[in-house]
């Protein structure tokens, strides 16, 4: 008995394990709109960009555009403002399928949609994953 609840718990394990370094599927508009506590439309003014890279191969590309507002659908950020958007893309090892995290990654000039939802810091936003960013 004992050595059967091993190799569940093993095989349970490893199924989590795997879950988590899975791509996300595209968010349907309608949870895009209810999950977002904030959606803007504006100009990217600059983009930062630190990595991190994890024991296991995977490397964190963490990003953040400055979102010089034109248009706030929902939220608290008025025309004008500079809000701080963040988000990130999982290079995976190799032996990997695909990227995880956002979909779209913005340059300095485009103008995007974002469906986010708030950080701690005023002005602070996260995006949704992996489609809470549209290039217009």
């Amino acid at each position: 008995m004992g050595i059967l609840r091993v190799f569940f718990c093993v095989s349970l394990l490893s199924l989590f394990s795997n879950a988590s370094m899975a791509a996300l599927p595209p968010l349907e508009q309608e949870e895009r709109e209810s999950d977002a506590s904030h959606i803007v439309e504006g100009t990217v003014v600059e983009v930062s960009e630190w990595v991190q890279y994890l024991a296991s191969g995977s490397v964190i590309h963490h990003k953040e555009a400055a979102l010089k507002i034109s248009q706030s659908l929902k939220g608290d950020l008025a025309v004008g403002e500079v809000a701080r958007v963040h988000y990130q893309r999982i290079q995976l090892p190799e032996g990997f399928t695909g990227n995880i995290g956002q979909n779209t990654l913005p340059n300095v000039g485009d103008t995007i949609h974002v469906y986010a939802r708030n950080c701690r810091i005023p002005n602070c936003l996260i995006a949704l994953e992996p489609n809470g960013i549209e290039k217009k």
